[in-house]
């Protein structure tokens, strides 16, 4: 499953025209990934044999059909918009390691994730705790509560151990995406 837009230089006779214009649309493609993830969550809960999450999952899309449409179709939108960027700011910029490499979890885990530092309550909030990814990928059953006070744990772990601690600002981050999506948007 080749991402789209694509983050790297495709093989020639799997290019496509689009391409080259993907780092002006990523954002209109992002949107609708929200939409995309809530048609997965239908299949797999009419897959399931878990009554409950169908009924929790019913329930949700009667909410939302209760809504005026336009409204609907806004809030899927919007918020596969900002979920998208929030949860490709932390690894998009960042390396892609060749499935040949070898595995090495935590040099994997600094060396393809990104922190993000929020500077005020409404960012920290819209961010939801995924700017602290490194923390949920080194630690993934602790609370996301616990992960500002560990920041600073994994940044002197980082410094004794020679791992680069990459953190960036909101929109420095969205800066940088913009800019991995024009560099793969080049011609080959």
């Amino acid at each position: 499953t080749d991402p789209i837009p694509p983050l790297c230089s495709p093989p020639p006779d799997k290019d496509v025209g689009h391409r080259r214009y993907q780092h002006l649309y990523y954002p209109v493609a992002y949107s609708f990934l929200y939409a995309s993830w809530r048609l997965q969550s239908i299949q797999f809960v009419l897959g399931s044999k878990n009554w409950v999450e169908r009924a929790l999952i019913a329930t949700n899309y009667i909410l939302l059909a209760c809504l005026p449409w336009k409204v609907a179709i806004g809030s899927i939108l919007l918020g596969g918009l900002l979920v998208a960027i929030v949860v490709t700011a932390n690894h998009q910029t960042e390396e892609i390691l060749e499935s040949d490499s070898p595995y090495n979890f935590i040099r994997d885990q600094f060396s393809t994730t990104r922190g993000i530092h929020c500077s005020n309550l409404v960012t920290e909030y819209l961010f939801g705790g995924m700017q602290y990814q490194l923390e949920h990928h080194l630690f993934p059953i602790m609370p996301r509560y616990y992960y500002p006070s560990l920041r600073p744990l994994v940044k002197k772990f980082a410094e004794d151990n020679g791992l680069q601690h990459h953190i960036s600002g909101v929109v420095e981050i969205i800066g940088m995406n913009y800019q991995v999506m024009k560099k793969f948007s080049q011609p080959l």
